[in-house]
């Protein structure tokens, strides 16, 4: 019974730390979610597109497909990784030079200043995402009306649309700094714990519900679960563009407050 009521404490507790998340860490996570779900795999289901007709592709061929495509988007989202946390840190060495030169800074609370900022690197981050959300509607949409045209133009709009689906690796990589950008340091390991748990249940529906769908339709309507995921990503591609109005939104509630 004690350790029921513990376990029921400790749910409350971050039932209220959830709660009084930053909207901008909830529209993040939200974007985490449906790219987790929309855009972070479309093996389990595209493999069975491309295998059906009017394609008939061999089980080899989709996996040299599938891999090329995802070793190079894998390679890409490491190299622009790596470029995003240099100028995270240049960021960081000139707002604490800017800090230590400006007195008036130490007048603002520190979570504040941690908290609710908006970046030129937020900038580029919501710009990124978004650029890779729009290139991923491309791939999905091309993909689902290929199976609409006969050999070879239907491959051929296959192969084309994989140079958008490059971008597929890039989302939650964007998406998890943005997470890092907006939490301050003590704050870091409790959303980053939920931002990947977040990732994880998206990944499984995607496991789960997005080849049932293909499954239900695919005698009737092949590109129906292409159809569900161009939404997904739609409705995601929305929620990154709010992104920098909530922050201003958030930064003049605090200039007001202040």
């Amino acid at each position: 019974m004690q350790f029921d009521k513990s376990l029921k404490g400790r749910i409350a507790e971050k039932l209220r730390d959830l709660k009084d998340l930053d909207p901008v860490l909830v529209i993040i996570m939200s974007v985490v979610l449906l790219g987790s779900i929309s855009a972070l795999a479309d093996l389990q289901y595209v493999a069975v597109y491309l295998m059906g007709p009017p394609f008939l592709w061999s089980p080899e061929r989709v996996g040299l497909y599938s891999g090329i495509t995802d070793v190079t988007a894998a390679v890409i989202s490491v190299v622009f990784t790596i470029v995003i946390i240099k100028l995270d840190e240049k960021k960081k060495a000139r707002a604490k030079a800017t800090e230590a030169d400006n007195v008036t800074n130490e007048n603002v609370p520190e979570p504040q200043r941690t908290e609710k900022h908006y970046t030129r690197l937020m900038n580029l981050l919501v710009a990124v995402l978004a650029i890779s959300l729009l290139m991923l509607i491309i791939n999905r949409t091309a993909v689902g009306l290929a199976h609409r045209f006969q050999l070879p133009t239907a491959d051929i709009i296959i192969y084309v649309a994989a140079v958008p689906r490059l971008m597929k690796s890039f989302c939650i990589p964007l998406a998890r700094t943005m997470f890092s950008i907006c939490t301050p340091p003590s704050k870091q390991g409790m959303i980053q714990s939920v931002g990947a748990f977040v990732s994880r249940i998206g990944f499984l529906i995607s496991l789960t519900v997005l080849p049932a769908i293909y499954a239900a339709t695919v005698l009737t309507f092949p590109a129906a679960v292409f159809i569900v995921v161009v939404v997904l990503i739609t409705i995601t591609l929305i929620l990154d563009l709010c992104i920098p109005v909530v922050i201003k939104r958030e930064n003049a509630k605090l200039e007001a407050a202040s």
